[in-house]
C-alpha cells in the first residue's frame, strides 16, 4: 500500500492509525497524504449512515487539493493523466463527470419485439 490517500483516522486489519505517521509505520507507504472530505470539487455530505442509498456523489478533485498529482502512474491503467503525476482517486482533475446507471437506448418498432 503506497500512494494512497487517507483519512486522519482508521483501521487497516486490527491495526489503527490516528495520523499518516501512524498510517505510514502500520503500511510501509513513503508516498500516502493525508486527505479529508474537502479535496473533492463540490460539497460531499459524509454518508452516515451507509445505507439507504443515496445519489450518486461528485468525487471529483478540487484544484490544489492534496490529492492533486500526488498517485503513481501505472502503465496501462492510468495512462494520459495531466499535471506531473496522476492524481489519487477515481478521477483525474479536469475530467467528466462520468455517466452511472441504466442509459436510453432507443429500439425501432419493426425490432422491438424480435
Amino acid at each position: 500500500m503506497d500512494y494512497g490517500g487517507y483519512g486522519v483516522q482508521g483501521q487497516i486489519g486490527r491495526d489503527e492509525f490516528n495520523n499518516i505517521n501512524e498510517l505510514r509505520a502500520i503500511t510501509g507507504g513513503k508516498h500516502d497524504v493525508q486527505v479529508n472530505i474537502s479535496v473533492f470539487k463540490s460539497d460531499v455530505e459524509f454518508p452516515n449512515p451507509a445505507i439507504p442509498e443515496r445519489e450518486f456523489a461528485d468525487l471529483r478533485l478540487k484544484s490544489g487539493s492534496a490529492a492533486v498529482d500526488a498517485g503513481q502512474s501505472l502503465p496501462n491503467v492510468n495512462d494520459g493523466f495531466g499535471g506531473k503525476a496522476t492524481d489519487l482517486g477515481a478521477y483525474e482533475l479536469g475530467s467528466p463527470m462520468p455517466h452511472y446507471g441504466p442509459r436510453p437506448r432507443r429500439i425501432d418498432e419493426e425490432t422491438a419485439w424480435n
